[in-house]
């Protein structure tokens, strides 16, 4: 598969409707809650009427859109922070941008690639700023 270009994917999320949204990854150390990463979540909406069930056709369709979009996002390999895309889930969640509709996610794991319960520390910050900057400059917002 040839490399997509940016304004291919940007007129597949305009169509797809990708949003996304960031969560912190927290691992817990007795009491405490340490934050060692983050999980951007990358969402696509089914048409309204799709009748799609979990991990349909019509869903996988949606999920190799997003792996196109997050492969294309994600910073290069040679840094302390690595990113890693999780298996998709084969379920339907209620849209949150079109009324009535459903959708599928796609999640990008952000974290340490040695000592993977240390703190974020600036790399995780500054991959996650890249990460937010590449998605909206392919026109997708964060919810």
């Amino acid at each position: 598969m040839t490399t997509p270009e940016p304004r291919e994917l940007a007129e597949i999320a305009r169509a797809r409707q990708v949003h996304f949204d960031v969560e912190p990854e927290i691992v817990i150390r007795g009491a405490e809650r340490v934050k060692v990463g983050f999980q951007i979540n990358l969402w696509a909406v089914h048409s309204k009427g799709a009748r799609a069930l979990p991990g349909c056709p019509k869903c996988w369709d949606l999920v190799e859109d997003l792996r196109r979009i997050a492969e294309e996002v994600v910073p290069p390999d040679d840094r302390p922070s690595r990113t890693e895309l999780t298996p998709f889930r084969p379920a339907l969640y209620e849209s949150r941008v079109v009324p009535d509709a459903d959708e599928v996610s796609v999640t990008i794991r952000l974290i340490h690639r040695d000592g993977y319960d240390r703190p974020v520390d600036a790399c995780e910050e500054r991959c996650l700023k890249e990460i937010r900057a590449r998605l909206r400059a392919l026109g997708i917002r964060e919810r």
